[in-house]
């Protein structure tokens, strides 16, 4: 890829200078065959590409134009295409955003991880340890003292094994899927919790990728905070030798159903009766006919 032009860029915003990079990149394989019946994945830092790829339509003329075009390549040359959303400054630290920043391919640029070792990283699940629950407990003491858990007991899950609804209720379970599963293991708990939800709770702890299929799958589901990826190792200091996080950690919550109390009176206000000269006069009426 080359520079743009000055031109462009004075004429054209940021949005569709990125979305149309995305156009560009896949009109010079148009010929080439090589997009034909794959799944392509495009990391991008741009929030409004990835969710104008998403929802396949833009509100901007310019941006809905270019959104249309991407959608008949990918109908001509069959391949299905998916766009992933990750923080700007991982693509700088892989070097893949690094010629837009003026860094040239360097030695220090090659020794770094490659594209299949990056995606292994990025799409995995955090990693869980006995130690996890007890930093988990204390996380939720502090910095989300508000949600209404089960107290006792907290177990968790894991997200690639067959799990019986009769184990997540009266407790309070924990799942550390991969966001590729992230949907799937929220909607199951969904099933367990809707039959006691007065004592069975949740929390997920998904890295926030692919956030368009797990972000809002229930009004049940809460969305309880982010941390930074360079945070989670002070909240979680014993995988310090084990986990390198690469993306913010998102924590989602389906709370203990709270009863709600009215205090209003469920009867019906008593109807006023009217003055009693008006009850005589009508009473007269009806003896005079």
């Amino acid at each position: 890829m080359s520079l743009w032009n000055p031109t462009i860029l004075l004429g054209s915003t940021s949005n569709w200078r990125e979305l149309q990079t995305l156009y560009l990149t896949l009109k010079r394989e148009e010929h080439t065959g090589r997009l034909r019946q794959r799944h392509v994945l495009y990391f991008t830092d741009n929030s409004v590409t990835y969710w104008i790829s998403h929802n396949r339509a833009s509100s901007s003329p310019s941006l809905h134009t270019l959104i249309r075009n991407i959608s008949t390549l990918e109908i001509n040359l069959e391949f299905t295409l998916e766009v992933t959303h990750v923080p700007g400054l991982l693509l700088i630290q892989q070097g893949t955003d690094g010629l837009s920043r003026g860094a040239w391919v360097t030695q220090k640029l090659e020794q770094r991880d490659n594209t299949a070792q990056l995606i292994t990283k990025l799409f995995r699940s955090f990693p869980w340890t006995p130690k996890s629950m007890f930093c988990l407990q204390i996380l939720f003491r502090q910095q989300f003292p508000h949600i209404s858990l089960a107290p006792t007991p907290w177990t968790h899950y894991p997200y690639n094994k067959h799990i019986k609804y009769s184990q997540l209720l009266h407790t309070c379970s924990i799942w550390t899927p991969t966001p590729r599963f992230a949907r799937q293991c929220i909607l199951q708990f969904i099933e367990a919790h809707i039959v006691a939800p007065l004592t069975t709770s949740a929390i997920f702890l998904v890295p926030r990728i692919f956030l368009q299929r797990w972000q809002h799958p229930h009004k049940l589901v809460l969305f309880v905070g982010e941390v930074k990826h360079n945070n989670i190792l002070t909240f979680f200091p014993h995988l310090l030798l084990s986990y390198t996080p690469l993306l913010p950690l998102s924590i989602l919550c389906v709370p203990l159903h709270v009863r709600p109390v009215d205090s209003r009176d469920r009867l019906d206000p008593p109807s006023i009766p009217r003055p009693l000269q008006w009850h005589k006069r009508q009473a007269e009426a009806v003896r005079r006919l």
